[in-house]
Formats: C-alpha cells, sequence, structure tokens
C-alpha cells in the first residue's frame, strides 16, 4: 500500500503501530480467563473445580487483586470471599488479621509514598517502627522495602520503603 499526501496522514503513534514498534497493552489483555485462573490457583498448590474457576470468574471479573484476595481466602478458610467489595475484601483478609501495633503504623504511614524507618518512626511515634516494616514486609501486607536509600549530609544511609500500589488505593478510600 503506497499513501500520498501533501499533509501528515498519521501522528506519532499510528506511524510507530505501523512500524511494529510498538505493543498495546489493554484492558482484556490483564485479565485473566478460566483456564489462567486455574492455572495461578494450582500454582499455587490450591486446584479448584471448573465450578470454582466459573464462581471466581464471575466474581473477580478476572482482575489479579481479587484473585489473590480470594486465593487468601481460600487459603485459609477453604470458601472464596463473599465480600465482593475489593477495598472490603483488603479490609477483612488482609488489614483485620494484623496486629494492633501494625495497624497503626500502617495507618501513620498512609498518607507517604515512600519513607525511611527514622521517618516512619518520627510520623507514628513509634520507637518499634523498624522491626514493624520488616514484619509487615515479610507478611506480604500492604508495604515493601524500596529499591533504594536514602544519603544523609552525615554520612548515613537509610532504607525506603514503599507503600504498595493497591495499599495507596486502599487507605484512600
Amino acid at each position: 500500500m503506497v499513501l500520498i499526501s501533501r499533509f501528515p496522514i498519521f501522528g506519532t503513534r499510528e506511524r510507530l503501530l505501523l512500524s511494529g514498534r510498538v505493543n498495546e497493552i489493554e484492558e482484556r489483555d490483564l485479565r485473566f480467563d478460566a483456564q489462567d485462573i486455574g492455572s495461578y490457583f494450582a500454582q499455587c498448590g490450591y486446584p479448584i473445580s471448573a465450578q470454582e474457576i466459573s464462581h471466581l470468574s464471575r466474581i473477580s471479573e478476572g482482575w489479579a487483586a481479587a484473585l489473590y484476595l480470594n486465593l487468601v481466602s481460600y487459603a485459609d478458610t477453604g470458601s472464596f470471599s463473599e465480600l465482593g467489595d475489593i477495598h472490603a475484601m483488603m479490609g477483612a483478609l488482609l488489614l483485620e488479621p494484623l496486629p494492633p501495633d501494625e495497624k497503626e503504623l500502617l495507618t501513620a504511614m498512609s498518607m507517604m509514598l515512600v519513607f525511611s524507618a527514622p521517618q516512619a518512626q518520627w510520623i507514628s511515634g513509634r520507637t518499634d517502627a523498624g522491626m514493624l516494616l520488616r514484619r509487615l514486609a515479610r507478611g506480604n501486607a500492604f508495604i515493601c522495602p524500596g529499591r533504594w536509600t536514602l544519603q544523609c549530609r552525615t554520612g548515613f544511609s537509610f532504607r525506603l520503603w514503599k507503600i504498595r500500589s493497591i495499599s495507596q488505593i486502599f487507605w484512600r478510600s
């Protein structure tokens, strides 16, 4: 095909698409289908029936976060969460089981995206903030160690911690 024009026919995006140098990831590409759901649960050690896969597909709409939360529920109770709202599931399955000291620290730090243990200690007023951060990160709950360190002029360096993206949405709702 040859197109001739005195004016640009395609924008940058279209030219990249036509040249094969860009791939678009759309919503449907991110959703788990029935086969993906069955494989995910089986790989996590919980093979489930076709009927359970169909139920999960319907209630999660194939979204990874909802599937993960249902996996947590299934691992703990042998059944899927009856809470349809992702925020309610996060609260019931991830936040409620935490000890009060961890909940208190998370609540205090929820406004921050990235922070150091000394900052967490100062903001929360908890002298055990560093230990709680490590405990929370081991439990895969709400925070994770960042890939960065903070270098101070005094020569000290501090590991930075990050509130997980899904957790940011949860705390802000």
